[in-house]
């Protein structure tokens, strides 16, 4: 997206930015959220899938390779308690992000509030010629996504051990290849639809199919796909729905200054 230069920004950016440079965006009065757990960092991969999908393929009676799946050894204890200690560990990492991120995240949804209240504007380059995103939008739509890490991280998993298991379909019996497919495809729907039920009728500032409704799920979902190709629409949109919409927010953070009494005559009010 087109950033300003930030190095431009300072105390009093509204007013010097008035006179020919720039025409402020005064968010009109929209009801704020308390701060300090609106948001998460989103950091939705993962430290290692491939226990899980070793985990998976074990239990559907083919052996595997611990060299290949980065295993001490390949009976299914052991399996099993690997994967129980990658999944551990990513929820340390999760953890770990989150508190490494929270000064930021505070900046964020405190300089986010004062926008919606309508305590600080935002200063626009005159020269900036692409739409400026809804704030409100951005700020709802992010919000409910990074509360869902967890469920994100579990399509993930079974994405990728769904890959193993068709790169491997030859070592599989047809029946037993069959109901293991149709298994990881309905668990990653069922994390999908959790997801879409809570946050799906909130609107998105990412369009990605513009014959479908400006909502989370209207962009997420793909009903006329399969559920193979409606598992990988998922992933690959809600990466760049979670990324773009945070750096609307971090753009709106950096672009705040203090309201002036009144607008001058090239400023626009939105």
């Amino acid at each position: 997206m087109d950033f300003p230069n930030y190095g431009q920004l300072g105390p009093g950016c509204g007013v010097h930015w008035a006179d020919s440079y720039a025409r402020r965006v005064l968010l009109g009065s929209i009801p704020s959220w308390p701060c300090g757990s609106r948001i998460l960092p989103w950091s939705g991969r993962l430290p290692n899938p491939l226990h899980f999908a070793a985990l998976v393929v074990k239990q559907a009676g083919v052996a595997v390779n611990p060299a290949v799946f980065q295993l001490p050894a390949a009976d299914l204890e052991t399996i099993r308690r690997q994967e129980s200690i990658t999944s551990y560990n990513m929820g340390l990492a999760l953890e770990h992000n989150r508190e490494s991120s929270k000064g930021i995240a505070r900046r964020i949804e405190s300089t986010v509030a004062q926008l919606l209240n309508g305590n600080l504007g935002a200063a626009v380059p005159s020269s900036r010629t692409m739409e400026i995103p809804n704030l409100k939008t951005a700020w709802d739509s992010y919000g409910a996504l990074s509360q869902f890490q967890h469920e994100v991280s579990e399509v993930r998993r079974y994405n990728f051990a769904m890959h193993i298991v068709r790169e491997n379909v030859r070592l599989f019996h047809a029946a037993v290849y069959a109901n293991l497919i149709d298994d990881i495809e309905t668990r990653a729907i069922a994390e999908i639809g959790k997801i879409l039920w809570h946050a799906g009728n909130l609107s998105t500032t990412v369009t990605f199919d513009t014959t479908q409704p400006m909502t989370i799920g209207g962009q997420l979902s793909s009903p006329s796909e399969s559920r193979s190709d409606r598992i990988q629409t998922f992933l690959a949109r809600v990466d760049v729905i979670l990324a773009r919409t945070l750096s609307y927010l971090a753009w709106f953070t950096l672009s705040a200054c203090p309201m002036t009494e009144t607008n001058t005559p090239d400023e626009t009010t939105a």
